[in-house]
């Protein structure tokens, strides 16, 4: 894998500087021209927009069900062994919000950095998610049985278990939308702008 690139990088990849004709002393402005490759999330708009619903909805229902089993009154949920892999569950889990939002709320089609910001989140936080939650899920249930089986915090294992099992569907999900990579004309079409006014 290449060196992460700082956000400098990733813009002067994607946009460039071009003159466009204006009424000034120079005759003409400079304009940032994004000119980097379109990419498309490539389902019929109604199917993609039912599957950001069906993903960001998940996400938030998980994150209510996680809290719920969080604020029960149990010795577990004191413990370090749970109480750290849930920290980490939670941190994951605004990063994974983050990610779907930028997915929800991103133009169609949408810009390579949009995309890649999206693709990082989604391949990073679902999976830490899944592993943290369920670490404390499975530690709730080991202490569950060793100090005698208690029905609450048996529950409560099995609510983190739901909760680990959330973002596992997500990923799935995601992963099945196909994506489709366009070339991006603006700069022809914008040089043959010129030439036509040219002449």
């Amino acid at each position: 894998m290449g060196k992460r690139q700082s956000l400098r990088e990733r813009f002067e990849e994607s946009y460039t500087a071009v003159p466009v004709p204006a009424r000034n002393k120079k005759g003409y402005t400079m304009k940032y021209v994004y000119y980097a490759p379109w990419y498309y999330w490539d389902l019929p708009r109604g199917r993609l927009q039912r599957e950001k619903v069906l993903l960001i909805g998940c996400s938030l229902l998980s994150l209510a069900v996680f809290l719920l089993a969080g604020v029960q009154d149990i010795v577990a949920n004191s413990w370090k062994a749970v109480y750290l892999p849930c920290v980490l569950a939670l941190c994951a889990h605004i990063l994974e919000l983050f990610g779907l939002v930028q997915f929800c709320t991103a133009r169609y089609p949408t810009t390579q950095i949009t995309y890649q910001d999206v693709e990082r989140m989604m391949e990073f936080a679902p999976i830490a998610r899944a592993i943290c939650t369920g670490l404390a899920g499975l530690i709730c249930l080991i202490g569950s049985i060793a100090s005698g089986f208690s029905p609450l915090v048996a529950a409560v294992a099995a609510l983190f278990f739901v909760c680990a099992a959330a973002p596992v569907f997500e990923l799935h999900r995601y992963r099945k939308i196909p994506v489709r990579r366009e070339k991006n004309t603006t700069l022809e079409t914008m040089d043959q702008a010129m030439q036509i006014r040219e002449e």
